[in-house]
């Protein structure tokens, strides 16, 4: 376990560094944890390894989206629609967890903190483009280390729009990527994607697309005001679950060489 001292610091500094200015609540709750000994030493059953503070927001969240009902369901906007509690959320929250404490005890000692971002995809697209164009238009072969779920390894199944009428990929798709360029360059796209052949995941914990357990871990760990993230992962999820990526357990140390000798030889390789 972490020492109080440890957490704190940690609770800390997500406070300031990672939520402040993207999302209140969870700047309040941090730090609001950093300073409460008894919260700390509920945090300190979070798996080794892990970062503790993601780890015991995303346990709340958790239990919050699956129907635990307490008022400081108010506070989240991913609950109420809008964060409709009055005044400071941190009593309310601190009540809720030591009411449902061996629930988080139970998350926060054996869940991981895997994020599957796919708004990311937006600056994956043009590389992988750019690699086609270099190899003579070969089609391309995905490998993706510590893939998650995988939902990046299906970049060319979603849409993507970069502002100023530049769209790309496939128009009806549920998935549609949002990126806002700056400066004056602009990233090497052509008007057809390169074709994928060949897409493997390598994780030492993949998420299974259609086990609800997991993917409902995937969206608590996506922070409460964060809705637009939330229903693109939601969307992406459905998608993939007709025909999801392949994700390879184990330590791709140990894999890599040998994925990388399965794909086809006449693709251009990308990991």
């Amino acid at each position: 376990m972490q020492s109080a001292e440890a957490l704190s610091e940690s609770c800390d500094r997500f406070a300031r560094l990672e939520v402040r200015g993207f999302s209140p609540l969870y700047d309040m709750l941090a730090t609001g944890i950093s300073a409460d000994p008894e919260m700390l030493s509920l945090a300190a059953h979070a798996r080794s390894g892990q970062p503790a503070p993601n780890l015991f927001l995303a346990a709340a969240h958790w239990l919050l989206l699956k129907g635990a009902d307490h008022p400081v369901s108010a506070y989240y906007p991913s609950i109420a629609g809008a964060s409709t509690g009055d005044g400071d959320p941190y009593p309310h929250f601190r009540s809720f967890c030591l009411e449902h404490r061996q629930e988080i005890i139970g998350l926060i000692s054996t869940r991981l903190v895997q994020t599957n971002v796919v708004n990311r995809c937006a600056s994956l697209m043009p590389a992988f483009a750019s690699m086609a164009l270099r190899s003579n238009g070969q089609p391309i072969s995905l490998v993706e280390i510590g893939a998650s779920a995988g939902l990046n390894l299906l970049w060319d199944r979603y849409g993507y729009s970069y502002g100023d009428g530049l769209t790309y990929g496939d128009a009806a798709s549920p998935v549609q990527v949002s990126c806002t360029l700056r400066g004056s360059h602009r990233p090497p796209i052509p008007d057809v994607l390169p074709p994928v052949v060949s897409r493997l995941g390598l994780d030492l914990n993949p998420i299974d697309l259609n086990d609800p357990e997991a993917t409902q871990w995937l969206i608590a760990l996506v922070w409460p005001e964060r809705g637009d993230e939330r229903e693109l992962l939601r969307a992406a999820i459905k998608l993939s679950q007709t025909d999801p990526p392949v994700v390879i357990p184990g330590d791709a140390l140990e894999l890599l060489q040998n994925v990388c000798k399965s794909v086809p030889q006449d693709s251009t390789l990308c990991i």
